[in-house]
């Protein structure tokens, strides 16, 4: 009784594992930027992201000090560099910000 039992199992796990190869091989699998996310691809790609950023001990300070003052600067280094893509308003001005994705936005408009 156990013998089968554990015999079921195996036969069980064998398939999954010939369905799984199956899938990938015959090409059913998406692979296109614009195909919806594979079952559970979400969850085990931050699954895998959350452990390697679990290992590294984060011990170093911040290349910049976190305040507004830096908040600020870097809001007018935006400004000065990417204008060509927005302007003041955050409309998108060109023609490469109408074919980027996300369209770009304004960096001097707090969000939340």
């Amino acid at each position: 009784m156990f013998k089968a039992f554990l015999i079921g199992i195996l036969i069980g796990v064998l398939l999954v594992a010939a369905g799984a190869w199956f899938y990938f091989t015959t090409g059913w699998a998406p692979v296109a930027v614009a195909d919806p996310p594979m079952l559970l691809e979400k969850k085990l790609a931050h699954g895998a992201l959350n452990a390697r950023i679990g290992k590294d001990p984060h011990t170093d300070p911040a290349p910049v000090p976190l305040n507004d003052a830096t908040y600020l600067a870097g809001v007018t280094f935006t400004n000065r560099t990417a204008l060509f893509a927005t302007d003041r308003r955050g409309k998108a001005r060109a023609i490469s910000p109408r074919a980027c994705f996300p369209s770009p936005r304004s960096f001097s408009t707090a969000r939340g």
